[in-house]
């Protein structure tokens, strides 16, 4: 479930337009999760902020909502 939730982050950062540079700079080791039958939440921290992330394994396609807070 962690490599999901660290490559949900990834799909993100590249679709809002983070560069391959700085994606391969962040440490996706700091990684909490918890899951509930088909439903995994999830947070990522990053260099940036921290990444929320929850989705539904049992929608088709797989549905995920990425939520991002940044560091002050």
């Amino acid at each position: 479930m962690n490599n999901s939730c660290a490559s949900f982050v990834e799909v993100a950062m590249k679709e809002k337009g983070c560069s391959e540079d700085y994606i391969s700079q962040q440490e996706f080791s700091n990684i909490r999760s918890l899951s509930e039958g088909s439903s995994f939440m999830c947070f990522v921290e990053t260099q940036g902020g921290i990444y929320q992330v929850q989705a539904s394994q049992m929608a088709e396609p797989n549905i995920a909502t990425i939520l991002f807070s940044r560091f002050d």
